[in-house]
């Protein structure tokens, strides 16, 4: 895999590809570049049949600080150069979709994506891990939607995608007041799956499940985060026409006579992703 990339890295773990913030003397905040980087490095993970399953975290003393405000300020105020407030407004808007884009990245990422945090997790931080899978933390960790409390709205994800996480009640009591929550509160409003006492432990839980993931059939695995995504957007019988369809084209894999075969012969099966 590349590692062209200014404000993370990419590092293999067999068949897990792990991207890691890599800005810690910034506390990995957010520059421009950050979510071009993020784009470009889901879209290599999509398109790499040898990795299954992919992990973000964070150098550090955090996860991530949020927005890089001072790399940043143009996108929030305009950068003057507009001929007029509205060509300013367009220029903002056109932006802020291109954002929205490079951290959609981890949704349509065909790979399970597990987010991995510890320390603060800010802002933009909330953007980034909701789009993820799976969402892992340490016992120190907080999490804040900051953006009320800086007088802008949330406009990278998170107001999309937190209330079917956690609830339409805590995902507004966070997005309304900024307020930090701690691990233990995330834990019970289903932000995250585990708590671990600290980032080495976190890590190599994540590591764990990454690995139960991987040894699955990659075809497998791959069409249920797929259905699993149409589903949450459609109706109940529009998800299960969708299953049926795409079962139908592939259900006659390669994987799945390997399942069977494995079975009988009473052994771990080996899937090819065919």
């Amino acid at each position: 895999m590349s590692n062209d990339y200014s404000e993370i890295r990419i590092e293999r773990n067999g068949a897990v590809a792990e991207v890691i913030l890599d800005r810690p003397e910034k506390l990995n905040a957010m520059a421009p570049q950050f979510f071009f980087d993020i784009k470009n490095a889901f879209e290599e993970i999509d398109a790499d049949d040898s990795i299954r399953v992919a992990i973000i975290y964070a150098e550090g003393r955090m996860f991530t600080a949020g927005l890089d405000l001072k790399q940043s300020g143009s996108l929030l105020t305009g950068d003057g150069k507009a001929r007029s407030q509205a060509a300013d407004n367009y220029k903002t808007y056109r932006k802020i979709r291109q954002l929205q884009d490079c951290f959609s990245a981890l949704q349509v990422c065909r790979k399970p994506v597990i987010a991995a945090v510890h320390g603060k997790c800010i802002g933009g931080g909330i953007d980034l891990i909701t789009a993820a899978d799976i969402r892992l933390c340490t016992s120190d960790s907080e999490f804040s939607i900051f953006e009320t409390r800086i007088a802008i709205t949330a406009d990278v994800g998170t107001l999309q995608r937190i209330t079917p996480i956690v609830g339409k009640g805590m995902a507004r009591e966070m997005a309304f007041t900024g307020k930090f929550i701690g691990s233990e509160r995330a834990m019970q409003s289903q932000l995250v799956n585990h708590v671990y006492p600290d980032k080495d432990a976190m890590l190599a839980g994540a590591r764990e499940l990454a690995r139960d993931i991987a040894v699955n059939s990659p075809l497998a695995v791959q069409g249920t985060k797929t259905v699993m995504n149409y589903s949450d957007e459609h109706s109940t019988d529009e998800g299960l026409e969708y299953v049926a369809q795409w079962n139908s084209a592939f259900i006659r894999s390669d994987d799945l006579t390997e399942a069977m075969t494995a079975f009988i012969e009473k052994r771990d099966p080996k899937f090819s992703g065919k």
